[in-house]
């Protein structure tokens, strides 16, 4: 065991200071938030040397941080907002508090922005890397607004729902993709290993069918090989690379858009974004015709970017938002409906906010409706997949049994 001093500030903003006991500093921290308290310095009460929080442990992390850990220091970062700590204090509290070193980093270079005086709003646009850009709009628009605490709970709700969806979506699909490797690596063996064994037992104009379909698998791979591994390695990074192009994602999503029951909860899906962040902007001041213009930058592979487009004009020459989104048939109906009520009454903020609200919750249920049909699918596939190599193969044996008697 260990003594630590610390210093650090409570959730009601208090100073905290005192010792403790702990195995190390990372055990010390953990203790520390338990209690409620949010350390920015540990001192090991031996050493004049003070440890930081993040170096006593090195841990090597590879990737950008999840959603899960974009959220979690958002909503830390809230809290101490909410508690009326100073924004460079809160940026350090927790750059000291979070794991992902990656995220860390981020956190101290814009505690050192706004050390040299530099605007939170200019520092969240030097390091644009840190949070996806729909919750770094509704951070700088914050800070813009001096609505930061409320700005920084809103992107952490929006990350929240999506790590929420995009976990769900992965367990759905975890089980078929086990079952499809698993698929790849039965062939393998029975292409490399079993094929070749049972080739020999025949003559090579009396093998079966399915056996010449194995071995001619075989030849080829084990003849071409470095070839096809070049290609696949090539066509991998080029399917990487262009998935992260925007314009490629913006016509994938058109093309999602159009397909029989993954349109519905795209649509759905890209609506709530629309509503979630014309609110957001609105509630910090902006018109709609300067909430238009901004997620008209932000949202770029919103597949109704184009009707955010036309609305941001017509209502530049005096005409009524809704009239664009009234031209796009895939725009859910409700949407539209709502949106005209809230132009007409002036209330479009709130009811923008609650609309978000309801497509999102659409959204999840389609999604995960969706998931649930598919998993089962995939895996059906991937049986018969399994069922027919296996009966390949048997039937090869099958035919071995017969030229024997």
């Amino acid at each position: 065991m260990h003594i630590y001093k610390f210093k650090g500030l409570s959730q009601a903003g208090n100073l905290e200071s005192g010792e403790l006991q702990a195995e190390s500093v990372r055990e010390a921290n953990r203790i520390l938030n338990e209690k409620g308290v949010f350390p920015f310095e540990i001192t090991e009460s031996n050493s004049l040397i003070k440890q930081s929080i993040l170096f006593k442990n090195i841990e090597f992390q590879f990737g950008s941080p999840s959603l899960a850990e974009q959220s979690a220091s958002l909503a830390t970062f809230s809290t101490l907002i909410n508690a009326g700590i100073p924004v460079e204090q809160s940026l350090s509290i927790v750059k000291n508090n979070t794991s992902n070193r990656q995220l860390s980093k981020g956190y101290g270079s814009m505690r050192e922005g706004v050390v040299k005086g530099n605007s939170l709003e200019e520092v969240l646009s030097a390091n644009n890397q840190i949070f996806p850009r729909t919750a770094l709009a509704y951070l700088k628009i914050g800070a813009r607004s001096n609505r930061l605490a409320e700005a920084a709970t809103a992107a952490e709700k929006t990350l929240t729902l999506h790590s929420k969806i995009r976990s769900k979506i992965i367990a759905a699909i975890s089980y078929p993709v086990v079952l499809f490797i698993s698929m790849l690596a039965l062939l393998a063996v029975m292409v490399f290993f079993m094929a070749p064994n049972l080739a020999l037992l025949f003559e090579a104009d009396n093998r079966p069918l399915s056996l010449r379909i194995l071995i001619f698998i075989g030849d080829v791979f084990q003849k071409w090989w470095p070839i096809l591994a070049g290609l696949f390695s090539i066509s991998s990074l080029l399917v990487v690379m262009l998935t992260r192009h925007e314009e490629v994602q913006k016509k994938c999503m058109y093309l999602a858009l159009k397909l029989p029951w993954i349109g519905v909860p795209v649509a759905h899906s890209h609506t709530a974004r629309i509503a979630s962040s014309l609110s957001e902007f609105m509630k910090s001041g902006l018109t709609l015709e300067g909430a238009l213009r901004e997620l008209k930058e932000l949202d770029t592979t919103n597949v109704f970017c184009d009707d955010i487009e036309l609305a941001l004009n017509l209502l530049k020459r005096g005409e009524k938002a809704s009239t664009a989104f009234d031209r796009n048939s895939d725009i859910p109906k409700l949407f539209l409906d709502i949106f005209k009520i809230g132009e007409e009454t002036g209330e479009l903020q709130p009811l923008l906010a609650r609309t978000s609200t309801t497509f999102s919750e659409i959204a999840e249920r389609q999604i995960l409706m969706l998931t649930n049909f598919l998993t089962p699918l995939m895996t059906l596939i991937a049986g018969v997949c399994i069922g027919t190599m296996v009966f390949s193969l048997m039937s090869a044996i099958m035919n071995l049994n017969e030229i024997a008697f």
